[in-house]
């Protein structure tokens, strides 16, 4: 009889498009959990988990919920972790390689959309600049539409104030997804501030949804080197385990369910 594959997914999902093709595949059996998931439930929803689509932002899952070395005690099963997006700040990486769990991402799934993000920030600071403060023209512009932590939010405010920086532009905070709004970064007059949404669009969503499926039904129902592999170190144990698992290497499709 074919084997299940059972994977667990984080809510919530970039784009439904991810759980329609997960879905579909017969031999995938996909558990939700999110951010009212216990610490003692964690163990019994990751029981014979092989795979698990995580968040990428750490304050959209509670602590017991991120693909660390903790996690793997309580799941010993798993062989891959998924991201939702191209970051994977939720994701011990090395604690993964270490025991043979491929780590994938989908960077560059939202690459233009960032893009566009970061060149309309650009172009508003500079033509704000000289309303605003315009005995610094001169100075430097910090533009961060990458991830969290990045830059120091007080070290940023006090290049401000002393005019070492003339603006910044800012869509990634300490606290996410929405900026703590006593942040006084928020009501400064040389700050553009959006909420970690430069890659949000309904266009790179979808892409990466759709990315992340297909690297979890390449990897599992066909064998395949996934192509956005973030520890490819891991590969040589990682297919040592897959195949205790599934009676097959990897490069062997799955039986036809």
């Amino acid at each position: 009889m074919p084997e299940t594959i059972r994977l667990v997914h984080a809510e919530p999902l970039p784009h439904p498009v991810w759980l329609e093709m997960i879905s579909a595949e017969t031999l995938f059996a996909s558990t939700p959990v999110g951010i009212a998931v216990r610490e003692e439930e964690v163990e019994r929803l990751f029981a014979g988990v092989s795979a698990y689509q995580v968040g990428s932002l750490r304050d959209e899952l509670p602590r017991h919920l991120w693909a660390d070395a903790a996690l793997l005690v309580r799941a010993p099963d798993l062989l891959a972790v998924s991201t939702h997006g191209a970051g994977y700040d939720t994701v011990d990486v090395a604690a993964m390689t270490a025991a043979g769990v491929l780590v994938l991402n989908q960077q560059g799934g939202n690459a233009e959309a960032v893009a566009e993000h970061t060149i309309g920030m650009m172009l508003v600071l500079l033509k704000r600049i000289p309303e605003a403060h315009r005995a610094m023209r001169e100075g430097a512009i910090l533009i961060n539409t990458a991830r969290q932590f990045i830059h120091d939010e007080a070290a940023v405010l006090a290049a401000l104030e002393s005019g070492r920086l003339a603006a910044a532009g800012l869509d990634c905070w300490d606290r996410e997804p929405q900026p703590d709004p006593e942040n006084p970064l928020l009501s400064h007059p040389r700050v553009l501030a959006s909420p970690h949404t430069a890659g949000v669009t309904h266009e790179s969503r979808r892409r990466i949804a759709t990315w992340a499926a297909e690297q979890l039904i390449g990897l599992f129902l066909r064998g395949e080197r996934p192509p956005r592999l973030v520890n490819p170190e891991a590969w040589p144990r990682f297919a040592e385990r897959f195949a205790r698992a599934f009676g097959r290497a990897p490069g062997t499709a799955a039986p036809a369910a």
